[in-house]
């Protein structure tokens, strides 16, 4: 495959514009969830802690899982640690896993984050002065 800069860079760029949406909206999500629950659950005090370390656990728990689930699908196509040349299996495994794969994941994420409860209407009742919330995160609102 001929070396084409350009189109590498752009390529790049996109990624990197995706990789930080991915990293970055849920973590401005979950100020709203909490704030979201606090309104709801008035009896609840000083549970943030909780929401920040089961979305931290979750995250972590799905990097191990896909680290595991790719290394036994590499192992069941014929992948061997050290050899420099592999089957088209491997190469067709390593394929799959790297491109329509995360692609079709980061859909259904992107569906899940549609269906997100709060937005602006909603949130109304988190921003105003006369809510009986005592919230103390800022609100980060997608539009």
């Amino acid at each position: 495959v001929p070396s084409n800069l350009p189109v590498f860079i752009t390529a790049c760029i996109l990624m990197g514009f995706s990789l930080a949406t991915l990293f970055l909206l849920p973590w401005s999500m979950l100020p709203d969830v909490i704030d979201d629950f606090a309104l709801r659950h008035p009896s609840f005090k000083d549970i943030d802690p909780l929401f920040f370390s089961g979305y931290a656990f979750c995250n972590k728990l799905a990097g191990g899982l896909s680290v595991g689930l790719s290394t036994m699908i590499l192992q069941i196509a014929g992948y061997k640690t050290g050899a420099c040349n592999h089957g088209g299996e491997v190469v067709t495994a390593l394929t799959v896993l790297f491109s329509p794969v995360p692609v079709a994941l980061l859909l259904i994420g992107m569906g899940i984050f549609h269906t997100y409860p709060i937005n602006e209407r909603k949130a109304e009742p988190l921003l105003s002065p006369s809510s009986s919330c005592e919230c103390t995160h800022s609100m980060h609102l997608l539009n």
